[in-house]
């Protein structure tokens, strides 16, 4: 049974989802790092619309820092 991983989308979708956990993790060593969807597509070399349709967990990720930083 093939994986979603042995097919070209399946191994882009991976190489992005790793390019984009650098890039939030880029954000999270960068104090002074802007914590927008723009920001962290423009990091991670890829489309908004790409990161809003394929990886809502990194948007997840991205507003669980944005929540960290936030002062309460």
């Amino acid at each position: 049974m093939a994986t979603l991983a042995d097919t070209p989308q399946g191994r882009r979708r991976e190489r992005i989802a790793a390019r984009l956990q650098e890039a939030l993790a880029a954000l999270r060593a960068d104090p002074a790092a802007e914590l927008t969807a723009s920001a962290l597509a423009r990091r991670a070399g890829i489309g908004r619309n790409a990161l809003y349709t394929n990886h809502r967990s990194a948007l997840e990720d991205l507003r669980d820092l944005q929540a960290e930083r936030s002062p309460m």
